[in-house]
């Protein structure tokens, strides 16, 4: 929508430069020979001015760069802190969960041992596993004989 607002007013803005400038020369105080040799000054001045409004135009992109290569190098800068204030914070997280895990894991481990020593469990973690594997020695007596 804003790009028909904008073509419209150029296309406007055209049309009344062309109606105005063949309205002024009709209407000018000066003869015709006057007229056509102060076109003829413009038409040989025209390459200048196109040549200043190239440069005008050159310095302002150039302007417009920079600007726009500043921001996005300072954007790229605040991004990089805040992607290591991000794992900071992460590995700062994982640390204090994997602290909690070992509580947990250790807690536990800790109370089933207990009940065991107060004899109010007759199976604990480590009588269960010793009850459920049997002993097989190593080597067997054919392994000695040779």
């Amino acid at each position: 929508m804003a790009d028909n607002r904008t073509g419209a007013f150029i296309g406007g803005l055209l049309l009344g430069t062309a109606i105005g400038t063949a309205v002024g020369l009709l209407l000018a105080p000066r003869s015709g020979r006057e007229t056509r040799r102060f076109l003829r000054k413009s038409a040989e001045a025209l390459p200048e001015v196109a040549e200043d409004v190239t440069s005008n135009l050159q310095i302002q992109t150039e302007k417009l760069l920079d600007s726009a290569q500043k921001s996005l190098d300072e954007t790229l800068v605040r991004l990089q802190e805040a992607i290591a204030t991000g794992k900071e914070a992460m590995l700062q997280k994982r640390r204090e969960l994997d602290q909690q895990s070992l509580r947990a894991t250790l807690r536990d481990t800790a109370e089933p041992l207990a009940e065991d020593e107060a004899g109010d469990s007759k199976l604990s973690p480590m009588n269960s596993l010793q009850e459920a594997t049997p002993y097989r020695p190593a080597f067997s007596s054919s392994h000695e004989e040779n």
